[in-house]
């Protein structure tokens, strides 16, 4: 391997780590698509340690703005505090012993592993949200919750948030595009066809010239705040590797995505989702929030549920859509309707969810083999 083929595998593997972001296990990044339409994405649960996962960006151009959503991590309830794990299973903490504290992206609760945020941001302001619902009263803890969920789930704004985002990045994209095509397309074949010479710096003086400009829109588009709150700490020295580093000059973009602070919950991006995926999204949440420790009458919800409802109502969506029943495979009774896992009839309660009942197949619900 020459030299030259050394730095280019060198700076590919830099660029592709710049193109993975380490987020909540339980988080999902909506990244905008062509048309308009955008999409989740899901952190890897095989790259995953210590409740984050890594999730990779679209390597290649054309690139794309991408914000984080989040369910609702903490949920309170009467004795206790439900913290939502990335699999949907909930550890439960006495408010009398609960201790909450920041530690930068993390908060981190006695006993229990700590729980990654999108930023530290987050992290802060959960941790005094928590030492809030601590002093109230069942009833105070239930109305701040249910405030919270209604603007973590505003639609509008994260419209107008993803937009604002989108329209704020895309030169940055652009320009990163082509300095990614004059990196590893026309500086590597340069340097393929005719070596070191007079056209090899050529094209990297151009690349130079790209990533200078890239500097320079980077730095004007983080002098105001990033949509959603926040601002890029650390600009200056940003803009320094940005005008250095093609693989960060790349990805300027990302940065200010990852910057956006704004607490959105997955539902939210509705407006911005093809019906399908929204629809998807929305039974999973219903079905983890409304058989949380147990099936409830409809006058006795978990708050969380509770939440789901209104915003289900306000958009006109029937809850009975949303209940999920499994294709039945040969040999199953029953299901649970919260993990749409399959049992005998001998099962009564799903082992994977306590306190939820299972439901019995009915006869419509046959698989084809077992039909007369």
């Amino acid at each position: 391997m020459t030299d030259g083929q050394l730095l280019f595998v060198v700076v590919a593997a830099l660029y592709l780590i710049e193109c993975v972001r380490w987020l909540p296990a339980n988080a999902l990044a909506c990244v905008e698509g062509e048309g308009g339409c955008w999409r989740f994405r899901r952190p890897s649960a095989n790259l995953g340690a210590r409740g984050g996962g890594a999730l990779l960006l679209a390597p290649l151009p054309p690139y794309s703005a991408w914000v984080v959503t989040m369910p609702w991590v903490f949920i309170p309830a009467r004795d206790h505090l439900l913290v939502r794990g990335s699999t949907g299973a909930a550890a439960r903490i006495a408010w009398s012993k609960l201790d909450a504290r920041a530690d930068v992206r993390s908060i981190v609760i006695g006993g229990h592993a700590p729980v990654l945020m999108n930023c530290t941001a987050q992290a802060a302001e959960w941790t005094a949200r928590l030492g809030e619902w601590r002093a109230m009263d069942e009833a105070g803890r239930e109305k701040s919750f249910l405030a919270l969920a209604a603007r973590s789930l505003d639609s509008a704004d994260f419209e107008k948030l993803a937009s604002s985002l989108a329209a704020r990045t895309r030169i940055l994209h652009t320009t990163g595009g082509m300095i990614f095509i004059c990196c590893f397309g026309l500086v590597s074949g340069v340097h393929a066809w005719f070596g070191e010479g007079p056209r090899l710096w050529i094209a990297l003086g151009l690349l130079l010239a790209l990533q200078l400009v890239q500097a320079f829109l980077f730095m004007r588009a983080t002098r105001k705040a990033v949509p959603g709150g926040g601002r890029v700490s650390h600009r200056f020295w940003k803009m320094l590797s940005i005008a250095l580093l093609p693989q960060h000059s790349a990805r300027a973009g990302d940065l200010l995505c990852r910057a956006v602070a704004a607490s959105h919950h997955p539902l939210a991006a509705r407006g911005l989702l093809n019906e399908s995926a929204f629809l998807e999204e929305a039974r999973r949440c219903w079905r983890i929030a409304s058989y949380e420790g147990g099936s409830h009458p409809d006058d006795a919800l978990p708050v969380e549920a509770v939440a789901l409802k209104r915003f289900f109502k306000s958009a006109g969506i029937d809850l009975a859509s949303l209940e999920d029943v499994p294709a039945r495979q040969a040999g199953s009774a029953r299901w649970c309707p919260r993990c749409l896992a399959q049992f005998q009839a001998t099962a009564n309660e799903c082992p994977d969810c306590p306190g939820v009942k299972l439901r019995e197949f009915d006869s419509a619900d046959d698989p084809p083999e077992s039909r007369p």
